[in-house]
């Protein structure tokens, strides 16, 4: 209720929040998203304030499993993945044996496959990290142009597979910023 009262009271512009209510005599509670919002009449002068509450509790939820689902999943994904590169570096140290240039080429390619899935399973752990509100971003200077560079060689194979011709421009102004780059 205090809640309540605090947006209402602050509701000279439109304004949205999640408030939980606890059920009594009930395990668990409600989330209600809440927008409070001016009324004014015609000269613009503020006559009242409407609230909207919608219960969004089921949605909360879904997207908690969803988030637990997802890190569940990326560390499951994460053993087996492993072991498949570990196998992998094995090979191409001819643990088993010589290979032929082939062989090689096919292994290569094999364990650059694998690092790109350990590279989609950390980002989604990220992003379960960053849903969770446990994220920490490390600022540092970036130049921005080193950036773009390494990401566009990053896409350059797959614009290609798609007959799509990836171009840069040097840019010539001031092109640090500061922010986490992953």
């Amino acid at each position: 209720a205090a809640a309540l009262r605090e947006l209402l009271k602050n509701a000279d512009h439109p304004l949205t929040e999640e408030l939980e209510i606890q059920q009594p005599g009930r395990l668990g509670h409600r989330v209600l998203k809440t927008t409070a919002l001016p009324l004014r009449n015609e000269q613009g002068n503020l006559i009242g304030k409407v609230a909207l509450f919608q219960d969004i509790t089921n949605i909360k939820e879904v997207e908690r499993l969803k988030s637990e689902f997802i890190l569940q999943m990326s560390h499951e994904l994460r053993t087996p993945l492993t072991s498949i590169k570990g196998s992998i570096d094995n090979l191409r140290d001819c643990v088993a044996g010589p290979l032929s240039r082939k062989q090689i080429e096919y292994l290569d390619r094999m364990s650059h496959n694998a690092d790109e899935l350990v590279g989609l399973i950390n980002d989604l752990l990220e992003i379960s990290t960053i849903e969770s509100g446990n994220s920490t971003l490390t600022a540092t200077t970036i130049v921005f142009q080193d950036l773009i560079q390494r990401l566009a060689n990053k896409f350059r194979p797959v614009a290609e597979n798609k007959q799509l011709d990836l171009q840069l421009q040097n840019f010539n102004g001031e092109s640090r910023v500061r922010g986490d780059e992953e």
